[in-house]
């Protein structure tokens, strides 16, 4: 197999790809250092997990950022046509209907 670009094998990055992709939460490049060198992983590769684990997370929450960011951009074009001034209580609404009705 050939190494991927951050030295990492393919397979290798598929498969913590696979493991990870299941919706389990952040967790801290310590933790995982220490999961991988418990795992008897040796420690350049070790380097190379925690460097890619750490720029995805990095990747992750600036596309979560953007993605918020976008809808709050998004909510102002749509709120756009609300009306401009504060409604008045049912009961002055509703003498002033009955003044300009007749």
């Amino acid at each position: 197999m050939s190494p991927s670009p951050e030295g990492l094998t393919f397979a290798f990055t598929t498969e913590l790809t696979l493991a990870v992709e299941d919706g389990i939460d952040f967790v801290a490049s310590s933790d995982v250092r220490v999961a991988l060198e418990t795992a008897g992983l040796d420690q350049v590769t070790n380097d190379l997990v925690v460097g890619s684990y750490e720029d995805s997370q990095l990747r992750a929450l600036k596309a979560g950022l953007l993605g918020a960011a976008g809808l709050a951009v998004l909510g102002l074009f749509t709120t756009a046509h609300l009306p401009s001034t504060v409604a008045r209580p049912d009961e002055d609404v509703a003498e002033s209907d009955v003044a300009r009705s007749s």
